[in-house]
């Protein structure tokens, strides 16, 4: 048996993330040196695994418990692919969560290179207000260029799921069963779109069901892919708050919509913004703090090819556009990287602005309008 199906059966019998595995295998070296290294043997891993003697029972009779081979051919049948730990189309970011899953189940065209993820997630009761504000947001953020990440449950990842979607961009599921049981029912259609601009993705074998337990597990792979995490509404006691918790411990930012105390959808989103959460009412409170933190979200219009713009855009708007990005910029920094006057420069901008390619900002400062721009793009 090759190393990626002993994988698949320690996955499927043991729920084991790298970290077990190290623990029991190789204490004190990377699993992944230790899988590049050299292939794993199914007779040898289950000698090793007598320390757990629940997990050794059932590798000893693994085919009892697990088929292995309807598994790979469900896989096929269904355009899953299976990212294993030790390659290189794993998404490196998990490899610096708690515990990594050991293989990934993906359903869908997308690749993780190059990844700017941001999370949104939320109360599954949630109000109008906050569907609303959930969309919204993904929408916006998704025409910056950002992939949406979620859960896909009811409600607050629903909508932001649909946001990321109404603006042509990217979404991530990250699901609690396996992906030949979507949960919840109520969601197939939706899956179906995500797969078809983003991915579906999950770490539990491909028939597994949505148990309880599952949820509060896939959240670290929803944090663990995004540059930070936002969330719209939830209680005190919220899912989403262990989402937001893992988020921080991973060293990433968290974003949070403020509510009235008063009611209970906003009492954890409060709580997040007392101990330290961004409070979020856009998606520009978002790009800019990220865009500040990590560099990552200058995107300027040079990448974009010059099709993309109506015939009516002059030689120098485009000029004045490939020197702009996402995160606002002085006045006088474009004048000098367009080595433009401030006076003609300020016609251009003015002119640009009314065509609504970009945005004015406090303090003389300009920024890309990803909402008008996106339009001129063919979705993804």
């Amino acid at each position: 048996m090759k190393t990626a199906e002993i994988l698949l059966v320690l996955n499927a019998l043991g729920g084991l993330g790298m970290t077990d595995l190290e623990n029991l295998l190789c204490p004190g070296l990377s699993l992944i040196e230790f899988l590049r290294r050299q292939p794993l043997c199914l007779s040898e891993v289950t000698k090793k695994l007598k320390r757990s003697p629940s997990l050794h029972s059932r590798l000893l009779d693994y085919q009892e418990h697990f088929d292995l081979k309807k598994e790979l051919s469900l896989c096929d049948k269904l355009g899953i692919r299976i990212l294993y730990c030790f390659e290189e189309s794993y998404p490196q970011d998990l490899l610096h969560i708690h515990n990594p899953p050991l293989v990934l189940y993906v359903q869908g065209s997308f690749t993780f290179q190059n990844l700017l993820g941001i999370a949104v997630v939320g109360s599954r009761k949630c109000s109008v207000k906050g569907r609303t504000l959930s969309f919204k947001i993904s929408a916006d953020l998704a025409s910056a260029g950002m992939t949406v990440i979620s859960g896909l449950a009811l409600g607050i990842d629903a909508e932001a799921h649909r946001g990321a979607l109404s603006a042509c961009g990217r979404t991530i599921a990250v699901l609690g069963s396996g992906l030949a049981n979507i949960y919840p029912r109520e969601n197939l259609s939706l899956s179906e779109e995500i797969r078809s601009h983003g991915a579906l993705i999950s770490e539990f074998s491909i028939n597994a069901k949505p148990l309880p337990h599952n949820f509060p597990k896939r959240n670290r792979i929803i944090s663990g892919l995004s540059k930070g995490v936002l969330v719209v509404e939830a209680k005190e006691k919220s899912g989403s708050l262990i989402t937001a918790k893992l988020a921080a411990d991973q060293g990433k930012e968290v974003f949070s919509v403020p509510g009235n105390p008063l009611e209970g959808l906003s009492k954890g989103t409060n709580a997040l913004i007392r101990d330290g959460a961004r409070l979020t009412t856009c998606a520009e409170d978002i790009l800019e703090e990220l865009s500040l933190l990590h560099g990552q979200l200058s995107m300027p219009f040079a990448s974009v090819s010059s099709a993309d713009f109506p015939h009516h855009v002059s030689p120098d708007e485009k000029m004045v556009l490939s020197q702009m990005d996402i995160s606002p910029r002085p006045l006088s920094v474009i004048s000098s990287n367009c080595q433009m006057n401030i006076q003609q420069l300020s016609h251009i901008l003015l002119t640009l602005e009314l065509k609504k390619y970009i945005k004015v900002y406090p303090g003389n400062r300009y920024g890309l309008n990803y909402r008008r721009t996106s339009t001129q793009r063919e979705c993804l």
